[in-house]
């Protein structure tokens, strides 16, 4: 099991623990020092004193409430603004919303219209070995901005998924290359 804190309190923290094997645990300080050889004290030190303070309980119950008030309202704009251009489940945790584009255009394709109009996301590709597959997939982040941003968004993807559909299908095919996405 692993536990990386920087996922509840905050990003840059990369401190964590892991409970395993001992041998496992051995091999894992070894590979560490090959990476750094010194882990931040004083963040170690923060850590300990608020863990032993107890609240993180309290803490872990504000961000998923938080969080589920962002998911929702980026679940309700999507539906709202982007209908029938994309699918999507809504997480029950984590970070993110997987959309797949229900249109003849790769997500690769639609994040170039998409950063034109101040939106950014990472393709589905980038997460497959093969690149054809998830080509038509893309991950919106709710955790990072606030319900008014993320309903922003939603109206500005909407707009892109627009554009595409203007600009035909001759234009936007699907080519199995892979792409580097912006993240």
């Amino acid at each position: 099991m692993c536990f990386p804190f920087s996922k509840v309190l905050f990003p840059g923290l990369r401190t964590g623990y892991v409970v395993a094997d001992p041998a496992l645990i051995n091999r894992m300080a070894l590979e560490k020092q090959f990476i750094d050889l010194h882990s931040n004290n004083l963040a170690q030190w923060l850590l300990c004193r608020f863990l032993e303070s107890g609240a993180l309980a309290e803490h872990l119950a504000l961000v998923r409430g938080e969080y589920k008030k962002r998911r929702d309202a980026l679940a309700k704009a999507l539906r709202r603004y982007c209908g029938a251009d994309l699918s999507f489940e809504i997480p029950g945790g984590g970070f993110f919303i997987w959309c797949r584009i229900n249109r003849l255009f790769s997500a690769s394709r639609l994040l170039e219209r998409a950063t034109g109009e101040g939106v950014s996301f990472v393709p589905g590709e980038a997460f497959y070995v093969h690149p054809p597959e998830g080509e038509k997939e893309l991950r919106l982040c709710f955790v990072t901005h606030a319900e008014k941003t993320l309903q922003e968004g939603a109206r500005r993807l909407a707009r892109a998924l627009a554009g595409m559909k203007r600009a035909g299908k001759k234009q936007y095919t699907v080519v199995n290359q892979p792409v580097i996405p912006i993240v």
